[in-house]
């Protein structure tokens, strides 16, 4: 973990709910601001928001916050395992720097041993 910045080999964020409401039936999650790399709006996913006759809507619009939060989620986990690492672990920390890691590594791509 010993770098104070990670290596991003996902669409760098911010990312952002396309609209404030579904579009279409689906929540469209895209990079914010627009023009990157010149392209303009970078589609990141898109994911139902609701099943005909269901109540998952609720359900499906927490996952879609959660995925555009993901670039600032990881950013922060990443910062603070660095900090916890060169500090040597905060007292009674009971795993939480090895679970950090372990969601970390999971976001990167990277397996466990």
């Amino acid at each position: 973990m010993s770098e104070n910045s990670i290596a991003v080999a996902h669409t760098p964020g911010p990312w952002t709910l396309a609209h404030d409401r579904p579009m279409f039936g689906w929540w469209h999650i895209r990079q914010d601001p627009p023009n990157w790399n010149g392209q303009g709006y970078q589609a990141i996913c898109s994911i139902p928001s609701e099943r005909k006759g269901s109540h998952y809507g609720d359900m499906f619009a927490a996952n879609a916050r959660l995925i555009a939060a993901a670039p600032e989620l990881l950013e922060a986990l990443n910062n603070i395992l660095v900090g916890m690492e060169a500090s040597g672990g905060w007292a009674g920390d009971d795993g939480l720097f090895a679970a950090g890691m372990k969601a970390y590594n999971k976001a990167v791509g990277v397996r466990p041993c």
